[in-house]
């Protein structure tokens, strides 16, 4: 696990970040399942969690806390939500734009069982899921692919090759894919896929001057 200084703090956070938002815990097996994740995370070196009352009825706030108790209060900052910039660094969460950008969403093909665009309530995932982003996302997986490694992966080291952002908030339903997510802290994309990337997303720099 690589860390980052949060800011000018002087605190130190994984690259990757643990998010509770898709925490479920109504049922014994995703109790279990919940619990094996966190602890996994401890385990890899993830010592950035992130959580909001709102999680499960508050239901996951709670979780979290009677599983990271077992470990040294010292060793681990827990985060809630800030929805203005700060100051002290930035922590992107959803950074894989809800399941969009793991690939397992494809055109011309039924959405995948059990993913959060079959589920979800308030369906944000779906207003992704539009012929364009598709497009990109075939594309960008098959930069991923030529420098073998997932477009998980990829994507969030793209978002970490800011230097600005200490963390990644990352949400994980099994330890396989939290296991593949880790695999980003420290990995750095060739200059070369860089240049591809911002031409599949076709960005072009915005700066404002004033005054």
């Amino acid at each position: 696990m690589e860390y980052r200084n949060v800011g000018k703090s002087g605190l130190k956070v994984s690259e990757i970040a643990l998010g509770s938002w898709m925490t479920e815990l109504r049922e014994s097996a995703q109790v279990s399942a919940a619990e094996r994740i966190i602890n996994l995370a401890y385990q890899e070196g993830v010592n950035f969690f992130d959580c909001a009352d709102a999680y499960s009825g508050g239901a996951a706030e709670q979780f979290l806390g009677k599983i990271l108790k077992n470990y040294p209060r010292s060793s681990y900052v827990v985060s809630s939500k800030v929805f203005f910039p700060t100051g002290t660094g930035v922590t992107p969460f959803s950074p894989l734009a809800q399941g969009l950008l793991t690939g397992k969403y494809k055109k011309g093909q039924a959405l995948p069982e059990g993913s959060r665009a079959t589920h979800q309530a308030d369906k944000q995932i779906n207003r992704l899921l539009t012929e364009e982003h598709l497009d990109q996302v075939e594309k960008l997986s098959q930069v991923a692919k030529e420098l073998g490694i997932s477009l998980s992966v990829l994507s969030l080291a793209w978002i970490l090759r800011k230097g600005m952002v200490c963390s990644v908030i990352t949400g994980a339903s099994g330890a396989e894919q939290l296991e593949n997510n880790l695999k980003a802290a420290g990995y750095k994309i060739p200059e070369d896929a860089l240049r591809e990337i911002e031409s599949i997303l076709n960005f072009h720099r915005f700066e404002r001057h004033v005054g």
